[in-house]
Parts: C-alpha cells; structure tokens; sequence
C-alpha cells in the first residue's frame, strides 16, 4: 500500500499535467512575442528622424537629440551625460561612429511596446551600439547606448 504523501503528490502531478494539455494541443498565445509594427507608423519617417539624430551626435550635438526627448526623460539627463556615455563606449570597442558606419535596423523588440531604430558601429574590440526608441504611436521615447 502506498503512503498518503504519495497518493497526495501523484494527484497534484495528475492535476497539472492535466492543466497543460489544452496549452500543449493549442500554444500558449500569449507566450507569442508580439514583434508587430503598427501599420499606421511611417517607418521611413522614423528611420530618418532617428538617422538625423545619430548624425547630429556623431557631429557632437547631443543638446538638439536631448531636447527632443520627453520631459521625464530630459528631467533626468544631460546633453553631457549622453555625450559621454556614447564616447565611454565607442572608446571601449575602438568605434568611430558615423552615419555612414552605421548599420540602421528598424523593429520593435519582442515582448515590448516601443519601436527601435538601432544603429549599430563595427568597432576593433566589437560594435557601439545606440538605439533611439520610440512609443507604438511613434513618439520618441528614450535612448540606450551600449556595446556587443
């Protein structure tokens, strides 16, 4: 005869594979990254938007880019502070970044609500990397430079 103990953890294991059957036969939906761009958004509107911030900053105008980002955002940056974060980091992987350099991607990140137009810099030691993301309605939304 088995132990109750048995009998109770036999049960919960029925039970739950029990409950993954419907999620196996059908998916799991909401596991799907929604990876789809809103067909109203004007990609190439953004791409050019994005693409005349990153040429200001390789140029070293980081106060026109600042100031077009949103109030809470602006709130808690300075111009100085990007332009130094982005030399920080071309300086770690040997990158010199310019449009021409650049690799442009547009897309939206999995399991996000924003958009993402990322410029990517080959470098000797990897690639400087900025992203300029952007709201689902294609609203500049923040920053993020870093290195791979």
């Amino acid at each position: 005869m088995k132990k109750p103990s048995h009998l109770v953890i036999t049960g919960v294991l029925a039970l739950a594979a029990l409950a993954l059957i419907p999620a196996l036969l059908n998916g799991n939906p909401a596991a799907e990254p929604d990876t789809t761009i809103p067909p109203e958004i004007d990609q190439t509107a953004l791409i050019a938007e994005a693409s005349e911030y990153f040429r200001q900053m390789c140029e070293g105008d980081f106060s026109t880019f600042h100031e077009a980002l949103p109030r809470s955002i602006r709130s808690q940056t300075a111009p100085e502070t990007i332009q130094s974060a982005w030399e920080d980091e071309a300086r770690k992987v040997n990158a010199s970044p310019s449009l021409d350099a650049a690799e442009i991607t547009f897309y939206r990140p999995e399991f996000s609500d924003q958009l993402r137009v990322e410029f990517s810099v080959p470098g000797e030691k990897g690639s400087f990397r900025f992203f300029i993301n952007y709201t689902l309605a294609g609203n500049l939304y923040n920053y993020v430079v870093w290195v791979h």
